[in-house]
């Protein structure tokens, strides 16, 4: 054999790898945009009248002042029972049924979520038992009587998440960075200006995957960067800090359907990473948000992760939902789910090049070895790689 036809069969074994690679991180973005329903025509129902005003949930001040020192509240049995029997149906068509959407937020948004079996980013938009959830519960009064705001001091959803899953893995993180993206306040850390309300489908507790927490990290957070806020902003000392906290002490609530748990943006959680009974876990969340812009900023700070499409009139994916909505964010949902097109999310992750090729990766890792999470840190450490290489050019040494 001649060195040009042995340079020739290198060059061809080394081309059919790579073509095998890219189709397997290819194939499931090409079946999800093309084979998918774009959303959920089952279970449908009329869009609540406009201007909407939540129904009231009074809090007294212990329970306002629990929140404040541990940056967490559970509220048992919150949710009234045609809301709660919405969220269930919503959760097995979820289950059931894999739509555009929902497969495809899970390459626009932190790769953790290949880990689980369903994950749909603002659902809302394209089940309507899920916007009446977001937009009819009392979790709204609650939110703005714990994030303060006056009687005429709008709130806006920033977003609904439902996830679904059995050997979820444990990362321990806290959601401030999402928050940043659409906040007008750059001023200071305000851990209170953003709320989440974590509701389980069924009973959840540690050792069927479910949610743990730490305590105080909310004030921890505000003092850890209060002289320099700008850096409770960048992911770099952000990733740091919660990989600084110690995790031997941590509080595991066990939930009921009906039940939710509300804590704000700095406050470290996780999964518990372990299911001894592989038990199926649903949830659904609310995130709420102070002071917030209609839109999510790209930023230079939180901008790897690019987040789903938008929709050009501002405030319909972010909608207002205190004191009241607004008759024309309300007009669009109400004349249909939101669908985005082909191109829209092709667009979206094609705006980070690097985190479209890890999440990419991390899809087709998870599919063939699952994903032990910080049972086994080494995932979270490539992607502290990927982040620190991003933004510096240089990868770090701790």
């Amino acid at each position: 054999m001649t060195i040009v036809s042995l340079v020739s069969t290198i060059l061809v074994v080394v081309a059919s790898i790579l073509a095998t690679v890219c189709a397997a991180l290819l194939a499931p973005i090409i079946y999800n945009l093309y084979a998918l329903p774009t959303h959920f025509a089952e279970h449908t129902s009329s869009h609540p009248a406009s201007p909407y005003t939540a129904p009231r949930y009074d809090l007294s001040p212990n329970e306002i002042n629990a929140f404040r020192r541990d940056g967490l509240l559970v509220l048992r049995d919150v949710m009234p029972a045609n809301l709660v029997e919405k969220l269930v149906v919503a959760g097995d068509d979820l289950m059931d049924i894999p739509v555009r959407h929902c497969e495809m937020t899970k390459f626009t948004t932190p790769p953790i979520f290949h880990g689980y079996e369903r994950y749909c980013g603002r659902a809302s938009l394209v089940h309507d038992y899920l916007r009446d959830v977001a937009l009819t519960s009392p979790l709204t009064h609650v939110a703005a009587q714990l994030i303060g705001v006056g009687k005429d001091e709008p709130l806006r959803s920033l977003a609904d998440v439902f996830m679904a899953g059995i050997d979820l893995p444990r990362r321990w993180h806290s959601d401030y960075l999402a928050f940043q993206k659409a906040s007008k306040t750059r001023d200071g850390v305000g851990c209170r200006d953003g709320l989440v309300f974590w509701m389980p489908l069924e009973k959840s507790y540690e050792t069927k995957s479910g949610m743990l927490f730490l305590n105080g990290t909310s004030r921890m957070f505000e003092d850890e960067f209060a002289h320099e806020s700008s850096e409770a902003r960048s992911l770099i000392p952000f990733r740091k800090w919660i990989r600084s906290l110690d995790k031997t002490e941590y509080y595991a609530p066990e939930l009921e359907l009906g039940d939710a748990i509300v804590f704000d943006q700095c406050t470290v959680h996780a999964t518990s990473g372990i299911n001894t009974e592989g038990l199926l876990r649903r949830a659904f969340q609310l995130r709420f948000l102070r002071n917030a812009v209609d839109y999510v900023r790209d930023s230079e700070d939180t901008g790897i992760i690019p987040g789903p499409p938008q929709h050009p009139r501002p405030g319909v994916t972010m909608p207002q939902v205190w004191p009241t909505t607004l008759e024309e964010e309300d007009a669009i949902r109400a004349a249909g789910p939101i669908i985005f097109s082909r191109s829209d999310w092709t667009q979206r992750m094609t705006k980070s090049p690097v985190f479209a090729l890890f999440t990419s990766s991390m899809a087709l890792k998870t599919r063939l070895f699952g994903d032990a999470g910080e049972l086994n840190d080494e995932p979270e450490r490539a992607f502290d790689d990927v982040v620190e290489t991003s933004f510096t050019g240089v990868k770090g040494n701790d």
